[in-house]
């Protein structure tokens, strides 16, 4: 960002640079959901939601302002002015089971258009930007879209009751209770698949469920991840199909109801859509505090109580929501040695308690701050022995399966709730702080 004079005279334009072309310019607003999609829709349905958003539902348009109005109104103008055509054509109506209805569509064209959607979603978020940004030039029509990319297409249908269950409706029953009716962006992860090359988005319009495969071209998927990529989709049993070039299919049976795709949704959100689980999870996401604290009495300490601290713990980890909020802010605390002239990695029960709270719950790396002591407390608790002169001295065997533990937690949390690859990354290094120098 920099000041610079233009035919403006004595006025100074306060100029950025334009997150697609790259140039400095002055910005303008750019919708994250094309403005079209709000057009004629009342308040509530229009609606849109952001994880970054206080509430996270927010009832104006999401825009961005960090895009050059020659971007703004040309090449990204003219993929939202195809969105609008595809959606007119396809997307406005809803889908059943056992349709035999055929998508057509331009393949360039909606993939770039994806990718747009896909990108300015992520800058809102903070997540899977630094992959996204490599398809700055795609997006914009002046790079060729790589053919290691991958788009996929499911469906969801409107929601029938049927003996009480909520189902997807053919195209027989008129008595649909609910109907898809929105547009979402964001993430998603593929079970046992390592999205370490990847950023995994799906767009989701009505019934329409793009999955977008984007790799990274900073650093190539191998050939060894493009065949766990096929993998993983023979084991997917959702019904979908893959676009490509050719430009039609026909629509795959719906892989979900309205209602249960909406519901899986509102359970990663719960404080959004007003059912927390507990007050702990409410009062941390509507306070969203700079730090978390956690106290362990000394009564726990010696009985070997785990539970009120692993309740507490689980917690963290119940939903996407919670998780956003408490990463990086963890920090506990063991009260009742304030008097023990010991230091707590010399006391054998806080030693004991410490390695078999690790063993229920290893996700420090995600969670804790880095920068407190408790990370460092956990890992000599596990890995080494104090010595007379205060030091402590590491077992070097136990060193590596603990961070192997760790490692692999932080993945497992990353896959289940679609952890950004830089949320990740971040946490991962958070391991540099714990290695003698």
């Amino acid at each position: 960002m920099y000041y610079t004079t233009s035919n403006f005279g004595r006025w100074a334009l306060k100029m950025k640079t334009c997150q697609y072309c790259g140039l400095a310019a002055e910005m303008t607003r750019e919708h994250v959901i094309p403005s079209w999609y709000y057009k004629g829709r009342n308040s509530k349905s229009g609606a849109g939601f952001s994880e970054k958003a206080k509430g996270k539902l927010v009832a104006g348009e999401l825009k961005i302002g960090d895009v050059c109005r020659q971007c703004n109104n040309g090449p990204l103008s003219a993929l939202d002015g195809y969105g609008k055509d595809l959606y007119a054509r396809h997307m406005a109506h809803s889908t059943n089971t056992r349709t035999s209805q055929n998508f057509i569509f331009d393949y360039n064209l909606l993939v770039r258009w994806l990718l747009k959607l896909s990108y300015n979603s992520s800058r809102m978020t903070g997540n899977d930007v630094e992959i996204l940004s490599e398809y700055r030039e795609i997006i914009l029509g002046t790079a060729a879209i790589p053919p290691n990319l991958r788009v996929i297409l499911k469906c969801v249908a409107p929601t029938v009751l049927r003996n009480g269950l909520p189902l997807p409706a053919n195209a027989e029953d008129l008595d649909a209770t609910h109907r898809p009716d929105w547009f979402r962006i964001g993430a998603f992860r593929v079970p046992g698949f390592d999205t370490a090359h990847w950023a995994l988005r799906h767009v989701s319009i009505n019934s329409y469920f793009f999955q977008i495969f984007v790799p990274s071209q900073a650093s190539p998927p191998t050939a060894s991840d493009m065949s766990s990529l096929l993998d993983a989709l023979e084991r997917d049993s959702d019904p979908y199909v893959n676009l490509d070039s050719k430009g039609e299919v026909q629509l795959p049976d719906a892989f979900m109801s309205s209602f249960t795709h909406l519901k899986s949704h509102m359970e990663q959100f719960p404080v959004a859509y007003q059912m927390p689980r507990s007050d702990l999870v409410e009062r941390l996401v509507t306070e969203n505090p700079e730090s978390l604290y956690l106290r362990i009495s000394r009564s726990d300490i010696e009985s070997g109580l785990l539970d009120t601290t692993l309740n507490l713990l689980t917690e963290l980890i119940s939903s996407r929501e919670v998780i956003l909020v408490a990463k990086d802010k963890l920090e506990i605390s063991i009260d009742g040695y304030c008097e023990d002239p010991r230091e707590l990695i010399e006391i054998p029960e806080v030693v004991r308690f410490i390695r078999d709270l690790d063993m229920q719950w290893p996700h420090w790396l995600l969670f804790c701050d880095s920068q407190k002591p408790w990370f460092r407390l956990v890992f000599f608790c596990i890995c080494g022995k104090p010595l007379p002169d205060g030091h402590v001295e590491l077992d070097m065997p136990t060193i590596k399966p603990t961070f192997d533990r760790w490692f692999f937690s932080l993945n497992d949390l990353s896959n289940e709730f679609a952890i950004s690859i830089e949320d990740n990354k971040r946490a991962s290094k958070k391991i540099e702080m714990l290695i003698p120098r």
